[in-house]
């Protein structure tokens, strides 16, 4: 299960039948979630991106009026309300959408991904002491420290990759709590005021 740990691996203190169910449990959770951020964001793409036609339709066949609309405001340098260049400005604007929440979610992702790989490591490292707690008493005390290093080591290398993933994520998750406050903020003021 860790790499670069084969003295540990030799040992007969693992178990592997529970570390196996650790591993497949982490597995299925990051499979979970992995799905459910995938299909709510495509249905995010497609609730933004289908608003425009969804309108449209409304207010033809109510109205009999056709009044083009877009996704979002944006200026061009030609008329994007004029019939011959709506599908165009359209069609730029649901790829843009499409783009750029995935492009959000893949960082979303990774970060989860990589939180749940590391659970998963500090529980199998649990379970480890676990059994070396239980089983200490058995073997001499230079194979007991030896056990003991090795374990160290690991729980060592493990807050380090912590600490390396807050480097990189922590302006990120400031960055998004921060703007999503101010959006969240910003459109209750609006509402009130309108």
């Amino acid at each position: 299960m860790f790499p670069g740990n084969g003295d540990y691996k030799e040992s007969e203190d693992i178990d592997e039948e529970a570390e196996s169910d650790i591993v497949i449990d982490s597995l299925k959770l990051s499979r979970k979630v992995v799905f459910v951020l995938f299909w709510t964001n495509l249905l995010l793409i497609l609730l933004f991106d289908l608003r425009p036609l969804i309108v449209l339709a409304f207010k033809y066949f109510a109205h009999g009026q056709l009044e083009l609309s877009l996704p979002m405001f944006m200026n061009y340098p030609f008329d994007p309300y004029d019939l011959r260049f709506w599908p165009i400005a359209y069609g730029h604007q649901c790829y843009s959408s499409a783009c750029c929440i995935y492009n959000l979610i893949g960082p979303d992702t990774l970060f989860f991904v990589c939180c749940t790989h590391l659970y998963m490591q500090f529980r199998i490292l649990k379970r480890r002491l676990e059994i070396f707690i239980t089983g200490s008493e058995i073997g001499g005390e230079l194979e007991v420290a030896k056990k003991f290093s090795i374990l160290a080591k690991r729980h060592q290398k493990l807050i380090e990759l912590v600490g390396r993933l807050e480097r990189v994520y922590s302006t990120s998750i400031f960055l998004n709590y921060g703007c999503s406050s101010f959006l969240i903020c910003f459109t209750g003021f609006n509402v009130t005021v309108l």
